[in-house]
């Protein structure tokens, strides 16, 4: 079986999945279930690091626990089951990666598989990237119903956090009149953070200058949002 390293990758993981936040749980494309087991730490800290899919593309692997969490760039950590002790998949979407290792047991790269696409990634580092700090989102609130909660919170009404969280549930992203413009909406995407949530961005909709959609976390509450102004007749695909 021939494998080729490819510029573009147009059916890369997470490009292709639709990715949903429902209580807790990521949803994707619809994967049949598969077995899983359980590797000791020490053999998943050798897997560790980073793979490049293409230029300037890049897999990589950091452990958590038991598991491995694998982050392509530009999208977010997901975690990948081991099938054996150098297959590993994902249970969002139908892809999975095999760990190579030379004739000496060194990890050199892994196989990437996705439908027919299959990629040949060397690994080009055996080190986490360092994590960039990025300055704090200034906070701007445009949404009625964001305005509206932290006028309650600000007056001392913590019960209206859970009122919130009951009324949105299953109906983000938020859409909400703007006034004295009939053409337009605001679109508020939301995230229900907690004590491990630093960053969370969105992709998709209106394009912006830098390409990054950083969501605003609301005070000290674990509510993250990001409101945009969309015209009424706008199509994404």
């Amino acid at each position: 079986m021939k494998t080729a390293r490819v510029p573009r990758i147009p059916a890369l993981l997470l490009l292709s999945a639709v990715l949903a936040w429902d209580g807790g749980a990521l949803h994707g494309q619809e994967v049949q279930p598969r077995p899983t087991t359980k590797l000791d730490s020490a053999l998943l800290d050798t897997y560790v690091g980073q793979y490049e899919l293409a230029p300037k593309v890049l897999l990589t692997l950091r452990r958590e626990g038991h598991n491995l969490m694998a982050r392509i760039t530009g999208q977010p950590w997901i975690v990948v089951y081991a099938g054996n002790e150098t297959r590993f998949f994902w249970k969002v979407v139908p892809a999975q990666f095999t760990i190579q290792k030379d004739k000496d047991g060194k990890v050199e790269g892994l196989l990437f598989e996705q439908g027919k696409t299959k990629i040949r990634a060397k690994r080009v580092s055996g080190e986490l990237p360092e994590e960039v700090e990025l300055p704090e989102p200034k906070e701007v609130l445009q949404s009625p119903c964001l305005i509206t909660l932290t006028k309650d919170l600000q007056s001392g009404n913590r019960e209206a956090l859970k009122q919130f969280w009951q009324e949105v549930r299953d109906k983000s992203p938020l859409v909400e009149s703007v006034k004295g413009d009939a053409r337009s909406s605001w679109v508020t995407f939301l995230w229900r953070g907690n004590e491990n949530t630093r960053r969370v961005s969105v992709t998709g909709g209106l394009p912006t200058v830098d390409g990054e959609k950083w969501l605003t976390r609301l005070a000290d509450t674990d509510v993250w949002y990001r409101t945009e102004k969309i015209p009424n007749d706008a199509r994404f695909a």
